[in-house]
């Protein structure tokens, strides 16, 4: 038994094919919509991270320049560890050509005795010398005892 649909039952069935066809392609074109609004945002997404690569990239780049100046600096500088017997050594070396206060105050000590006496060697002259000058009656008594008056005290 083979019943086969009328004329009516398949214009109905075509009709709401066309119908259904119809709504699935505007649900399509909609849906359409939505992909390209959603691939305009991953698109701007997309621009902004490359913005971000691009910066990160050149600080990258700035910062291995630095690092090659840097190693350019430091390649004539050589780093040693010093032992604590040569820093002895060293200190040692320094303390035998420091002056002492002692020995500084002997060496003014004995300048000055040997000032005193080249003062006392030159007053004993001037004494001579004024004394001698007066006998001759080229200075008189008062002005070779003002001249005397004026002899250096040490």
């Amino acid at each position: 038994m083979d019943i086969q649909p009328s004329n009516q039952e398949i214009l109905s069935a075509v009709k709401d094919l066309s119908l259904s066809v119809k709504q699935n392609t505007s649900d399509i074109k909609d849906l359409g919509g939505t992909v390209q609004d959603i691939l305009e945002v991953i698109n701007e997404f997309s621009d902004r991270v490359d913005e971000r690569f691009n910066r990160i990239e050149g600080d990258i780049v700035g910062i291995n320049s630095e690092i090659v100046g840097i190693k350019s600096e430091t390649v004539g500088i050589k780093l040693t560890m010093v032992t604590k017997d040569e820093l002895k050594n060293e200190f040692a070396k320094f303390e035998t050509r420091m002056v002492s206060k002692d020995y500084l105050d002997q060496k003014l000590s004995s300048l000055k005795g040997d000032l005193v006496e080249a003062i006392r060697g030159e007053n004993k002259k001037l004494t001579a010398t004024v004394n001698l000058l007066a006998a001759k009656k080229v200075f008189t008594k008062d002005e070779a005892t003002k001249v005397l008056s004026l002899e250096s005290v040490v």
